[in-house]
């Protein structure tokens, strides 16, 4: 059984390492997997679960197996609609067949309604087309914009 919670400041000596395999294992991202970044992941994930936006960790027999860091910058945008933009997601190998990252989506969803939110932006490597195809499917999601990149002095 998996089960599911907010991010805990008692979570990071078992978090940073999988948030360093999310940065290792990013297809197409730009954020290097060092240290400085894990840290500022860390830092900004659990600043959103403290307050209460879904930063989620999932647990499978009392082990950590995965996190999902959705959260709402406070920048000062003002925006049509009280949206979470997603940062990241990782399950260990070992267990992303066992529907943990399903269950992780399923509880945000649920906490991002009760929070008042209307919308969930963020990127999905269109190498990842089982997440893809399971935003779409299950949720009616659909992209709305594409990413591009431009290397200059190329």
């Amino acid at each position: 059984m998996i089960e599911t919670r907010l991010w805990r400041s008692e979570d990071q000596a078992d978090l940073a390492p999988l948030l360093e395999c999310f940065l290792r294992e990013q297809v197409g991202g730009d954020l290097l997997p060092t240290a400085r970044n894990v840290e500022l992941l860390w830092q900004l994930g659990l600043g959103f679960a403290q307050q209460l936006d879904p930063c989620l960790v999932a647990f499978a027999e009392g082990q950590l197996v995965g996190y999902l860091e959705w959260g709402a910058p406070t920048v000062g945008f003002e925006c049509a609609l009280k949206t979470l933009h997603t940062f990241g997601a990782y399950v260990v190998p070992a267990q992303r067949h066992a529907r943990v990252a399903v269950a992780l989506r399923a509880e945000a969803l649920v906490r991002a309604v009760e929070l008042g939110y209307e919308r969930v932006v963020g990127p999905v490597g269109l190498q990842n087309e089982p997440g893809i195809q399971h935003f779409i499917h299950e949720y009616g999601a659909w992209p709305t914009t594409v990413q591009f990149e431009y290397r200059l002095g190329a």
